[in-house]
């Protein structure tokens, strides 16, 4: 094949979150291939159950690391105003 008869392979922006969301169910989707083993099914899916969890777990450890950083930052200025005023 001469490189100017080149199929141009076009991913949608869909697709991208797809690949990221579980790369091998985006493969088996872009290959036509269609799973019959509901054993490997199921074992994905109980995975990204647990993916999801553990998401969601480490967004709720973010949201309380800001709120103590911010708390941590207002009690060093109310420290320094203290010292200021003395």
């Amino acid at each position: 094949m001469e490189s100017d008869e080149r199929e141009e392979i076009w991913i949608s922006a869909s697709e991208i979150n797809e690949f990221f969301y579980c790369p091998y169910a985006w493969w088996l989707k872009r290959t036509g291939i269609v799973s019959t083993d509901i054993e490997s099914l199921n074992k994905g899916e109980v995975f990204h159950i647990h993916q999801q969890d553990k998401v969601k777990r480490e967004q709720s450890y973010n949201h309380w690391s800001v709120i103590s950083l911010i708390i941590g930052v207002l009690s060093l200025l109310a420290f320094i105003m203290l010292l200021m005023l003395k």
